[in-house]
C-alpha cells in the first residue's frame, strides 16, 4: 500500500468563529488516530501515514463539518504519494527548514 503526505485545509464555509471550532474538532479527531504522524500549521495541516487510511480521515474532516450543521466544506488537498518509505517521512525531512526558518 502506499505512504502518503497529505496536505489538507478545511474551510467550512460559515462565520469565522464557527469554522475555527469545525478545524478544532477535526484536529481532535487526528489526535486519537494512530499510524499516522501530523503537524498542524495555520494554513493547513499535514497527515502522513498509509495512503488509504489517510484518505479516509480527509473523508471524516469534511464529515465532521457537515455533521456540525454547515451545508458546504470547501476541502484543499495536496497529495504526496510512493511505495515503502518513500511517500511518508516529508514531515521528518523539512523539520531542520522549518526550525531554520520559522521564527517565534
Amino acid at each position: 500500500m502506499p505512504k502518503a503526505s497529505v496536505s489538507l485545509q478545511i474551510v467550512a464555509q460559515t462565520d469565522m468563529k464557527e469554522a475555527y471550532r469545525i478545524v478544532d474538532l477535526v484536529l481532535d479527531m487526528l489526535r486519537g488516530e494512530k499510524d499516522i504522524s501530523y503537524v498542524v500549521g495555520p494554513m493547513d495541516t499535514v497527515i502522513e501515514g498509509d495512503l488509504d487510511h489517510v484518505l479516509s480521515l480527509v473523508r471524516r474532516a469534511i464529515q465532521i463539518g457537515h455533521d456540525e450543521g454547515v451545508s458546504s466544506v470547501l476541502s484543499i488537498l495536496k497529495i504526496f504519494s510512493g511505495e515503502g518509505d518513500l511517500g511518508c517521512g516529508f514531515l521528518d525531512s523539512v523539520q531542520p527548514a522549518m526550525d531554520l526558518h520559522n521564527q517565534p
